[in-house]
């Protein structure tokens, strides 16, 4: 597939940039690239920020002081959009932070609960396990689905950066702006017709750049049809964009005429070793468009955006005192870059969150 050649350059290009990209995320984000929130009624909340922005060394030009945030721990969505979220995100827009932040920090003092029932009083059905009242850093993660006031917050599919595992992640590549596109596509390819089959899937490659399923699709298709060349091509763009899982990739019957071929032996050697019910690690970015199958995107129309937010201390009811606060900060970035060793402990229980992510 010659035509293919330059599409497998660019992402290979891509690839090396972001594995760079990668490489920088291990250190954490910059100051510059969080914005701090404080409760401007709270002297707790501003002494908290104070040190943390210290200790952190964010820019004043990044500090965003708020005059009307409620007192109470819990709030309904509404007053979470008019009073917080929408402030927020016009003052990032306002001060021209908006290419580079990557999260929020509120300081002490802010509703921790916020209750959409609202929001999705028009759902038919709703799993008991999905209940109408969402965290702080929850809502805000989900921010354009929170301000859209969009009942999808309440679905198993709302996060779409963490992808499920390989079966599922297949399932929904190709994107869905693509389905008339693929479906036309997998006719060439039964039909012959090899030149327009390949000049359709390098347009679908050069939109959806990270999108490995579509291209290990498209190999199963070549391979099914008996086009070794073809498919062995395909299935190392796939490997290049992130597709990690070799024993689903041996295993896999669409490609059972390319197992003694050199280049599938090749390929099948350097593909990474996860399981297919381990998530491949991935850098986050605030400013991509994650697709429901798990790649990111450029197209804020096909995929949906995210924002990464911490709380930095609860002094309310039974919360950490100021000065417990202030200490917890304190050691947390004494302990940057110091790889400590020692052991961690997972809790067994019967709690349902416990049960849920044992098995992880």
């Amino acid at each position: 597939m010659p035509g293919l050649l330059l599409v497998r350059t660019i992402l290979i290009l891509s690839v090396i940039g972001f594995a760079m990209f990668a490489q920088q995320c291990q250190a954490g984000a910059t100051g510059s690239q969080w914005v701090v929130v404080v409760n401007g009624k709270s002297q707790n909340s501003r002494t908290i920020a104070n040190h943390y922005c210290e200790l952190r060394k964010i820019p004043s030009r990044n500090v965003i002081v708020l005059g009307d945030v409620s007192p109470r721990e819990s709030i309904s969505a509404d007053e979470f959009r008019k009073s917080i979220l929408e402030p927020v995100l016009a003052e990032v827009s306002a001060r021209g932070l908006s290419s580079h932040i990557q999260g929020i920090a509120y300081s002490a003092d802010f509703p921790t609960a916020i209750e959409f029932l609202s929001d999705t009083i028009a759902l038919k059905e709703r799993s008991p396990y999905l209940l109408p009242t969402g965290s702080i850093n929850g809502m805000t993660y989900l921010y354009r689905m929170s301000r859209a006031k969009s009942p999808a917050v309440l679905s198993m599919e709302a996060n779409h950066y963490a992808f499920g595992d390989v079966k599922s992640y297949l399932d929904k590549s190709p994107p869905k702006g693509l389905q008339s596109d693929w479906e036309a596509l997998t006719n060439d390819i039964a039909a012959g017709e090899d030149k327009r089959a390949r000049g359709a899937l390098e347009k679908m490659i050069l939109q959806y750049p990270n999108d490995c399923g579509l291209t290990y699709l498209a190999a199963r298709l070549w391979a099914k049809q008996g086009k070794a060349d073809a498919a062995i091509e395909l299935l190392e763009i796939s490997i290049n964009q992130g597709w990690s899982f070799k024993d689903y990739l041996v295993a896999d019957p669409a490609f059972e005429s390319l197992r003694d071929l050199s280049g599938f032996q090749v390929l099948r050697d350097i593909c990474p070793e996860l399981s297919d019910k381990t998530q491949r690690t991935r850098g986050f970015d605030a400013r991509s468009f994650w697709l429901p199958s798990g790649a990111a995107s450029n197209d804020e129309k096909e995929g949906m955006a995210y924002l990464l937010s911490v709380l930095l201390a609860v002094n309310r009811s039974e919360g950490n005192t100021v000065a417990e606060s202030i200490s917890h900060l304190q050691h947390s970035a004494a302990a940057d870059f110091t790889l400590p060793k020692g052991k961690f402990f997972f809790t067994k229980t019967d709690d349902v969150r416990t049960t849920t992510r044992e098995p992880q």
